[in-house]
């Protein structure tokens, strides 16, 4: 690998180029430091890197991330490279002006500048300066837009990002990754100060400001590359700007516009492809004021779903903005029937459970969870109907429901707590069969680290210390023998002794890194406090002179106390 420091921009991957940035803009890079000539390490996002470099170019780095591994290359060691160009820079910078000004008792810093300055010469440079940098001049009016008073705040904050989105597009159109980074600080800005101006009942900026952000964001999304989540993540930000400017009860004319611009709005084709739609008819729903708005939105409800059978997509999100509708007229009995033609619907029977139990209607909750246990819904639906059948089995007091449901509950989610509420439930004489069998149908799920957990923990409650000696030699993992060492070493001390030399010593074995060194000290130190001294030093030893080359191994071992 090599890269020029001061063509990074032109060299670095694009992709890795805006992530490495994204990291620096959030201070992501730490601890960068010249360990020997040219030898740098520093950290990013907990990954260790270290990268040779010289005032001019780097010719070798690595990283402990899976990128790194697949590539050669990520964007931790980028951003390193950044900031090792910046302290350079700076250094730099530093030394020309310690040789111009040697003995100079003070530093000249932009806030002794800006204290100083007059505001006519102030204002000349600035206009002077966003002439010749137009990031800088869309930065300042999206900034000082609601500064401006003459002018109709629908207007200014369209012409801001229009601006923007006009400096960032490719000619095709399209919007590059570091074009859409650009343009996510001056949404950041504008939601900023959408938040500030409803904190300070200035509602028509902050109506203005989210609908600048839907109409002009919205077209832009699908042309972005690698923000997209991030672009939809803010129009979805403004509507619920919106809702909460319906909630801080402006004026009627106010809700009207809301209203006129989310019926002007929700039918277009753009929204849908984004599940936009529904939102601009919640707003609807919301700013509703007369018994005809309720007949406008019904009509419309009805529409889009003729149009979302035609496109093959999920009405539900329909039919429940249909129950809502419903239910502001006061409308309850056709709001229950709409919802129970609909239960296969996922979203619309979580909505009836819900319903139910906001009024404390217990059978009927029980009713609809198990008739959507019957139905073909998605597993996460169903876990989400067993918790509400095992929290009412809880409530009543029910001990073979809440055995049920808790097995159900915890072989979904191996959570320790349904575990206990299992045997809670369980009399002396059914819980040793019922615990046999509960293991066995863990012992043939997919192996993972949850899966270890619980089944450590099942042993651990039950007592079945030699089962649980079986089970860390077989898995053989660190992380469990750890957990349990103290009563493993107290049953089976020669055992336990020499699972964890062997554990550890596969360990070092295998990994490598700063990270493999703190682990291993960690688990030395475990040993130490445990009263296991002589072993923890012991395998210390037989670490060192297998690995006595790592230094990052060495520099670890060493601040074991012994």
């Amino acid at each position: 690998m090599k890269l020029t420091l001061r063509k990074l921009e032109s060299e670095a991957p694009e992709d890795l180029l805006a992530a490495a940035e994204a990291l620096l803009d959030h201070e992501g890079v730490q601890g960068l430091t010249e360990v020997e000539p040219n030898l740098w390490t520093a950290q990013a996002d907990g990954y260790e890197i270290e990268v040779q470099a010289n005032s001019r170019r780097a010719t070798a780095a690595t990283c402990e991330c899976g990128l790194y591994q697949e590539q050669g290359l990520c964007e931790h060691i980028i951003a390193a490279l950044l900031s090792l160009r910046a302290r350079q820079q700076e250094a730099q910078e530093a030394k020309k002006q310690n040789e111009a000004r040697p003995s100079a008792p003070t530093r000249l810093t932009t806030g002794t500048v800006l204290d100083h300055a007059s505001h006519e010469e102030l204002a000349s440079f600035v206009r002077d300066y966003a002439r010749s940098n137009r990031n800088f001049a869309i930065a300042l009016k999206a900034r000082f837009a609601s500064a401006v008073p003459d002018m109709r705040s629908e207007d200014k904050y369209l012409q801001v990002l229009q601006t923007t989105l006009s400096a960032v597009r490719k000619p095709d159109r399209r919007i590059t990754i570091r074009g859409a980074q650009r343009l996510l600080k001056v949404l950041n800005e504008l939601q900023a100060q959408g938040q500030l101006a409803l904190s300070q009942k200035a509602f028509l900026d902050a109506l203005h400001i989210s609908q600048a952000i839907i109409t002009e964001i919205s077209p832009a999304i699908g042309k972005t590359k690698g923000r997209q989540k991030e672009l939809l993540a803010a129009v979805r930000d403004a509507f619920q700007q919106l809702q909460a400017l319906l909630g801080a009860a402006p004026s009627p004319s106010i809700v009207r516009q809301i209203w006129s611009f989310a019926r002007a709005e929700h039918a277009k084709r753009l929204y849908r492809s984004f599940e936009l739609d529904t939102s601009f008819l919640q707003l609807m729903l919301e700013a509703a004021q007369e018994a005809e708005d309720y007949e406008d939105i019904s009509g419309l409800l009805s529409a889009q779903q003729n149009r979302y059978e035609e496109a093959g997509l999920n009405p539900a999100p329909l039919l429940l903005l249909q129950v809502t509708a419903l239910e502001k007229q006061g409308k309850e009995t056709a709001a229950r029937q709409l919802m129970e033609q609909n239960l296969a619907q996922p979203d619309v029977i979580a909505y009836a459970v819900r319903q139910a139990r906001s009024k404390q209607q217990w059978p009927r909750v029980k009713a609809l969870a198990q008739t959507g246990l019957r139905l073909s819904l998605p597993p996460g639906t169903q876990s989400w109907l067993y918790q509400q059948l095992l929290e009412l089995a809880q409530q009543e007091g029910d001990k073979k429901s809440l055995y049920t449901y808790a097995r159900l509950r915890f072989l979904d989610t191996l959570q320790p707590e349904l575990f206990q509420l299992m045997k809670k439930a369980s009399s002396k004489t059914e819980w040793p069969q019922r615990f046999e069998t509960t293991l066995a149908q863990l012992q043939q799920k997919a192996y993972s680290p949850a899966l270890r957990d619980a089944i450590a923990f099942c042993l651990a409650e039950e007592g079945a210390w030699p089962v649980l000696m079986h089970y860390a030699t077989e898995v053989q993992s660190l992380d469990l023998l750890e957990a349990y060492s103290a009563p493993l070493r107290a049953h089976f001390p020669e055992e336990a002794a020499q699972l964890f030399r062997a554990l550890i010593n596969e360990y070092a074995k295998h990994h490598l890194g700063r990270k493999t060194a703190q682990r291993i000290r960690q688990a030395l130190a475990h040993l130490m406090a445990a009263g296991e001294k002589a072993l923890a030093l012991d395998i210390r030893k037989e670490l060192l002179e297998a690995f006595g080359e790592r230094h990052a191994l060495a520099e670890e071992l060493a601040l074991l106390s012994g």
